[in-house]
């Protein structure tokens, strides 16, 4: 689908599932890990411990909170989006300190370019701003993203709004804000989103199919391929 910019799909070392960032995956775009997530268990599918269908032949990797992240560097489709869709299965193993990211990418440090986050208070937050002074966020109802349980994220935006969405279901509306997203080549990190130029905000639990796209993907759509592994390039 030529609509798909990246799509990220979590095995255990990132290994090759013929879609998206990873060592052997991506020519052009490799995916960095620090040596404890090359380390990672390998989590359950997501869906496999709820009522829900799970994904198929799929993994996860497991985020000890501490400093496990993914770093994928500064790539040209990672920025200047005037539309996009982000999402991922996540699944929190405890409470963290503050805000923890499932994926977050920074303007200049501490001014957000896109991010996906669980409050302290169990609520998902989409993130999105152009730098500077200039951020917007949408959040959900409180303990709608639960500790031990695998829940979908979804965020849309474009000039004309963002929606937030938290297992297919619509949250959160609100204004888009600006004219573009994501105009620097920062590295883009699943598991943590930096604060003041270092990594922070670091992941305890599982993370998955992690997807970003080019377009502002419709609910029908998010839930339709939700529990779809993506194949393609």
């Amino acid at each position: 689908m030529k609509s798909l910019f990246t799509c990220v799909a979590l095995v255990p070392l990132l290994g090759s599932t013929g879609c998206g960032v990873g060592p052997g995956n991506n020519p052009g775009e490799d995916a960095a890990i620090d040596a404890e997530s090359a380390d990672a268990a390998r989590f359950d599918a997501p869906g496999s411990s709820d009522a829900a269908p799970p994904l198929p032949n799929t993994g996860s990797l497991a985020f000890d909170g501490t400093d496990d992240r993914v770093e994928v560097p500064g790539a040209e489709s990672l920025r200047s989006f005037t539309a996009l869709t982000i999402e991922a299965w996540a699944k929190p193993t405890g409470d963290v300190a503050g805000e923890s990211a499932i994926l977050g990418k920074t303007y200049d440090g501490s001014n957000w370019e896109l991010g996906l986050f669980r409050r302290p208070d169990g609520a998902a937050e989409l993130d999105w701003s152009c730098g500077g002074f200039c951020g917007y966020f949408l959040t959900s109802g409180t303990n709608a993203f639960p500790v031990d349980q695998w829940t979908h994220i979804a965020g849309t935006w474009s000039p004309a709004g963002a929606t937030l969405y938290v297992n297919g279901n619509q949250v959160a509306t609100g204004t888009g804000g600006v004219s573009s997203l994501a105009n620097t080549l920062n590295v883009f990190l699943i598991g943590a989103a930096e604060l003041d130029g270092a990594p922070a905000r670091f992941w305890r639990g599982g993370i998955d199919e992690v997807r970003i796209w080019s377009v502002v993907r419709t609910q029908a759509q998010i839930q339709a391929n939700m529990r779809s592994t993506l194949v393609g390039d």
